[in-house]
């Protein structure tokens, strides 16, 4: 083979292989909290709180009738002393969700009681369009029970919401859960393997959709990277 033969060849190779990169800010995921500049180490903790900054929406499936219930107000409760926790993944503990100013469908008064979940930092598989961005997936035996009109229903299962803006410290970060075509449904962990996340309703799928503000009590700038 010519001189100029492999020097084409191997001008050719060079886009395929960067090509099978991997793209996105998966690349580089540490899975961790930095605080002030300073990675929060395994054994450190920063307590943390929360407050919405859209409506909060919960829908799910009840004897085969939709059932929607939108809250506006959304916080942790103070008083679990919810944390996120540092190490490898990055976590949080004792996050317990406190829904006010819930209505259900036709104007129906509701209440909504959340769970205790915990939270881990992990990138995004699916949907596709997010891919590579960093999460955190919230688990717990029940992520919320809904009541409305003398009826009661369990939201169970997981979810994962986008930390925005991500690989940067900044006094207030977003968490942001999408439906539809933006739901993540599928999350790979700081080990490498791969989780399903979804929530349920009876054994029916449910979904939660809202925005929110996360800070550190009295600490300065933090972020997940």
């Amino acid at each position: 083979m010519t001189t100029k033969r492999m020097l084409v060849l191997g001008l050719i190779a060079i886009p395929c292989a960067l090509g099978s990169i991997p793209t996105g800010s998966a690349l580089g995921a540490e899975y961790i909290y930095k605080v002030n500049k300073t990675t929060l180490g395994a054994g450190q903790d920063q307590v943390e709180a929360l407050k919405a900054k859209t409506n909060q929406t919960i829908s799910g499936t009840v004897l085969g009738i939709k059932v929607e219930v939108i809250c506006k107000s959304l916080k942790l409760d103070a008083a679990e002393e919810p944390v996120i926790k540092g190490g490898v993944p990055g976590t949080s503990a004792r996050d317990k969700f406190e829904f006010s100013g819930c209505e259900g469908s036709a104007g129906l008064k509701c209440t909504v009681e959340g769970g205790h979940l915990a939270g881990e930092i992990v990138t995004v598989v699916l949907p596709a369009s997010k891919a590579g961005e960093l999460a955190t997936k919230f688990t717990g035996g029940t992520f919320a029970t809904v009541k409305c009109a003398g009826a009661q229903f369990e939201i169970t299962g997981s979810t994962a919401m986008l930390d925005s803006p991500e690989k940067t410290e900044q006094p207030v970060g977003d968490l942001i859960a999408k439906t539809g075509a933006e739901e993540i449904t599928e999350v790979q962990k700081s080990s490498g393997s791969k989780e399903s996340v979804g929530l349920k309703c009876n054994g029916t799928r449910a979904t939660f959709a809202g925005e929110s503000e996360l800070s550190l009590l009295g600490n300065g700038s933090w972020g997940v990277f």
